[in-house]
């Protein structure tokens, strides 16, 4: 197995990007879930969700899927917040995950992405990724409908006891340092059921139909082309 990367907090980044100029903010934190288990008891919230801030007098974001304060776009992905070593790969009951450990300041940190639509096949157990790089589009956590398209975060201390939750780090108390990554215009989207065909430009289905969706009536047109099961997103026009 390779190296486990070395890095410090302050060469991270947000493990979701600046989207249509809007930066992701922390949309619920560590410790404020206090909705009620199967089991009766109130369930913690050992990590943060990130969404992007709802900008009320902005067309780009009237009808974009959300909550009243926060939107997450279509055909976003959650990014590596720090050179690591991909751990695990998987799928529960909430979603697909991934978990890559670091080495920062010499201790042992595990980053978790949860509630993903998928995991990009290139994402391998036992790889070294760098930052920034996407691992799968956002998803929402199945057993709870009322939760909008969002990415559950969440930092582990390895070097502290491994029992669930007293090893947890409220991620917050970090992120404040790092850098957001910008999606810059003409950036791939990963399209996660490729329709068959030649794409065009707004047409399909999927994400495309999602995209167009969001901002029609609204005096833009999102111009996009397919490439290999991808679409590209070329121009916003008005």
């Amino acid at each position: 197995m390779a190296d486990i990367p070395r890095s410090n907090f302050s060469d991270w980044i947000w493990p979701v990007p600046m989207f249509l100029d809007n930066p992701p903010v922390i949309s619920d934190g560590y410790g404020r879930d206090k909705r009620v288990g199967k089991d009766g008891k109130a369930r913690g919230h050992f990590g943060v969700d990130i969404m992007h801030p709802r900008r009320k007098n902005n067309p780009l974001d009237v009808g974009v899927t959300g909550s009243k304060n926060f939107v997450t776009y279509p055909g976003e992905e959650a990014l590596l917040a720090g050179d690591g070593l991909i751990k695990e790969i998987g799928v529960t009951s909430t979603g697909h995950f991934v978990r890559a450990e670091h080495r920062v300041a010499g201790r042992s940190i595990l980053s978790v992405y949860r509630h993903l639509m998928n995991v990009r096949p290139e994402i391998l157990k036992g790889e070294v990724v760098k930052a920034g790089f996407p691992l799968g589009l956002l998803g929402d956590d199945p057993t709870n409908q009322a939760d909008p398209i969002h990415l559950h975060f969440e930092l582990w201390d390895l070097a502290r006891t491994r029992l669930y939750p007293e090893a947890t780090i409220d991620p917050e108390l970090v992120m404040a340092q790092w850098r957001v990554k910008r999606i810059p215009q003409g950036d791939i989207i990963p399209h996660p059921n490729p329709p068959k065909g030649d794409g065009g430009v707004g047409g399909g289905s999927g994400l495309a139909a999602a995209l167009l969706s969001a901002f029609a009536g609204l005096g833009f047109a999102i111009l996009v082309s397919r490439k290999g099961g991808r679409y590209i997103a070329l121009a916003l026009e008005s």
